[in-house]
């Protein structure tokens, strides 16, 4: 009883500090955002995010528009991210799949987080929050249905916010990513074996970026032997690179993956990974040109191959600013 009390009490103490915009115990103010660094090839890669945006968008292309909108965050492009923004919150409101909203408010929670867009975040965050915690208590899809994977993703992105949600939803990030690894050793699951492996993967790479920004080494280093043990490999590139794949009728967007755990490596001052990750993630983003430029490559699987190699290049160079 007296650890209990002393766990709330703890609880309240990281509630009121975040509500007075104080720093809580563990929190790192890092560089989100590119807006203000002029770095090398900043105009091209800016061209790039333009050129990419000018596409037909529908409420069936969310996912590609909400990594757009990441893309556009983390490069500061604010006139782009706010059409963008608005747009993508406009689709959301037609969807009628509970926990497509919750994958995308996650991805749009932390894309208004990097460019700084408060109202955003605190219109989102509460939302995102009620929308889980309601799911949780008593309408999660089961694991063994295809839309527990989006479910998950959510938690990840939530977590990853800032201090106070990760402390909240830690063990969430532990049960949804336990539940998505067993589907890949019991194969309940209606989803592929390629499908229920990605799943899993991208849900400890989501992992390994909240328990980076939360600073809790303890933590990233059990996602990380995780994700080496579901995947059968002895490095992390090698978990990375060999189970994501790029296909003609979909993308696990290896890239992207990768400069996700190369960029929370960094956050985490986890210098051996960094350096692994920072050799093999340029022949992950060569192998990315080179999907996009196969003959005959569809408008579509162009469109996410330039996709996964902006957003991954955004992620490497924040990382230089880490």
């Amino acid at each position: 009883m007296k650890l209990f009390i002393q766990m709330v009490l703890g609880w309240v103490a990281c509630c009121l500090l975040a509500s007075y915009g104080f720093a809580l115990p563990g929190e790192v103010k890092m560089i989100k955002t590119l807006r203000d660094i002029d770095y090398s090839g900043k105009a091209d890669l800016s061209a790039q995010i333009e050129s990419l945006y000018q596409r037909k968008w529908d409420v069936f292309s969310v996912g590609s528009l909400s990594l757009l909108l990441m893309a556009m965050a983390e490069q500061g492009e604010q006139a782009s991210y706010k059409q963008a923004s608005a747009k993508l919150q406009a689709f959301l409101g037609y969807t009628f799949d509970s926990t497509l909203n919750a994958w995308m408010e996650g991805r749009l929670l932390l894309a208004a987080d990097s460019i700084g867009d408060k109202a955003t975040v605190e219109q989102i965050e509460p939302e995102l929050t009620r929308l889980l915690n309601g799911m949780k208590s008593g309408s999660t899809p089961p694991p063994t249905n295809k839309n527990y994977p989006m479910y998950a993703f959510s938690w990840g992105y939530l977590a990853a916010l800032n201090q106070k949600q990760y402390q909240l939803h830690k063990a969430d990030l532990i049960v949804v990513a336990n539940e998505l690894i067993k589907e890949v050793t019991q194969g309940k699951s209606p989803l592929s074996d390629h499908d229920r492996l990605t799943n899993a993967v991208w849900m400890l790479v989501m992992n390994l970026q909240a328990a980076a920004n939360a600073q809790d080494k303890k933590t990233y280093n059990h996602f990380l032997q995780q994700l080496k043990s579901v995947t059968k490999q002895h490095s992390v590139s090698a978990a990375l690179s060999h189970v994501l794949i790029r296909a003609t009728d979909s993308s696990d967007y290896p890239a992207w993956a990768m400069s996700i755990v190369y960029l929370s490596a960094v956050t985490l001052h986890d210098q051996v990974l960094s350096q692994e990750l920072k050799t093999s993630l340029e022949q992950t983003l060569r192998d990315a040109q080179e999907w996009e430029n196969r003959p005959n490559q569809s408008e579509e699987n162009q469109w996410k191959a330039k996709a996964e190699i902006v957003i991954a290049r955004l992620n490497a160079t924040l990382a230089q600013y880490r």
